[in-house]
Formats: structure tokens, sequence, C-alpha cells
């Protein structure tokens, strides 16, 4: 099911930082995955809250993380032959501890969870139209469990200060495009095809907000709400479920 990675791809991987680790005991391997993708049964054992869950370093697992960026659309690498999240490479760095298969609009998605010492919780998709074969759109983070109805108040010209008062998760967002220069920010998200945005999966639904920055602060432009958890993405749209016993 897995197209072989190319030698030269390879050495790219090596150099940029996602590289492979021993494996741990008690997690998934791409063998244990593999199995999981040959069966029909979707897979929503155990539960997170009879699990201990290795809390990864904060700064490092989310700022410096060479294998996929949350406030990055991962769409923007469909375009090239060579990238850096496909399926088994993200296993070797981070082998999962909780694993899930999940009915998606009649084909499967699977996600895995990771947790964070400083309580974020980081959800990572792949999908049944791509083989699984690498992780598409945005990663999804969360810290608390939101509805819809709590980001009703939001409006056109807020700024992500606003948006932080509602779901902190916003806080890393500015953290992530704070680290990006002018130019930067210019070429991704001005003359690029990229938005400046969070993204906030809800027990009802999913919220994405796009911004413009200004003078050092992000500016509401967009707000999208979607009840069917389906929020649009480079390579189209995507649908992000996760089981009720997945949120905080």
């Amino acid at each position: 099911m897995f197209l072989p990675i190319l030698v030269s791809f390879l050495l790219i991987i090596l150099s940029s930082g996602c590289q492979p680790h021993p494996q741990l005991a008690d997690y998934y391997s791409l063998e244990d995955i593999e199995e999981i993708l040959a069966t029909d049964e979707f897979l929503s054992k155990p539960l997170i809250g009879d699990m201990v869950i290795k809390k990864y370093p904060a700064e490092a697992f989310l700022f410096e993380n060479h294998c996929w960026s949350f406030y990055r659309d991962m769409d923007y690498f469909l375009m090239f032959s060579a990238r850096y999240n496909f399926l088994d490479l993200i296993i070797g760095e981070y082998p999962p501890q909780v694993v899930r298969t999940i009915e998606n609009t009649g084909q499967r998605s699977m996600y895995f969870v990771y947790e964070t010492d400083d309580n974020t919780r980081l959800f990572i998709f792949f999908f049944e139209t791509d083989n699984f074969l690498f992780t598409r759109g945005y990663p999804i983070i969360m810290k608390k469990t939101l509805e819809l109805n709590d980001f009703t108040e939001l409006n056109i010209g807020d700024t992500i200060s606003d948006v932080e008062g509602i779901d902190p998760i916003a806080s890393l967002f500015r953290k992530g495009y704070d680290t990006l220069s002018d130019e930067m920010i210019k070429k991704i998200y001005v003359d690029g095809h990229e938005t400046i945005s969070t993204i906030h999966l809800l027990k009802d639904g999913i919220v994405r907000i796009n911004y413009i920055r200004h003078r050092g602060d992000y500016i509401i432009t967009h707000i999208y709400q979607s009840e069917d958890f389906k929020i649009p993405v480079l390579g189209g749209s995507l649908r992000y479920l996760i089981y009720p016993d997945d949120y905080f």
C-alpha cells in the first residue's frame, strides 16, 4: 500500500530532522497500522482517560517539529513529489500511542493523538482518499472542549486576542505566526496560496478563522463555521471527525 521513497527524498528527510528513532514498547508501529488499515474494523479503544500518555515538551513538539506544522496547511505540499509528512516517516519520528479509525462520509479517516506537557492535545489526520499515505490539511490542536455557540460573538475586524478569550489555542497560533518575519508572511500568506488561520475543532462542528497581519496584530477577515466538521483547505475541503471520548 505504501509507496517507496526515493533515495534523494530520504536525504532531504535526514537533513530536515524528521528522522526515524528506535520503536518504543506499547506504541504502534507501521506494521501495526498497516494491519489496522487492512481490516474493515474501526479502532476506538482504549479510551484516552484509561491510558498513560507520553507528554511531549510543548515548545519542541509544537514549534520545532519537522514532520508537520499546526499553523501551516499541509496541503501546500500536494504539489511536490518530495514531501516530509509521509505516514511511515511520522511514525518513525513520533510513534503514536493512540490510533483511531472512524467512519467519514462513507470512507475511513485515521488520526493519531498526542499530548504535550502544557496540556495541549494534538490530532494528526490521514484519509482513505489518499490511501492514508500522508497527513492532509491542518493538524488540529485543542486545550478544551468548546461548541459553535462559543464563537457567535466574534465579528470581522476583531483581533486574535478576542479569539484567545474564547479558545486558548489561538495563543499558540499567534506564537507560530509571530516566528515568521513580515517578508515570510508576505511570501506565504499574501503572495502565496495559504491564509493565516486558526482552526477550532468543536464538540458540534468546526470553525476556521482567517486573518491578516496588520502592525503586528492579527485582524479577522473571515469566520467559517461548519456543523458537518468540514473546512476548506488548499486541496479542496476536509472533514475532521474524532470520537467524543477524545475531546477534553
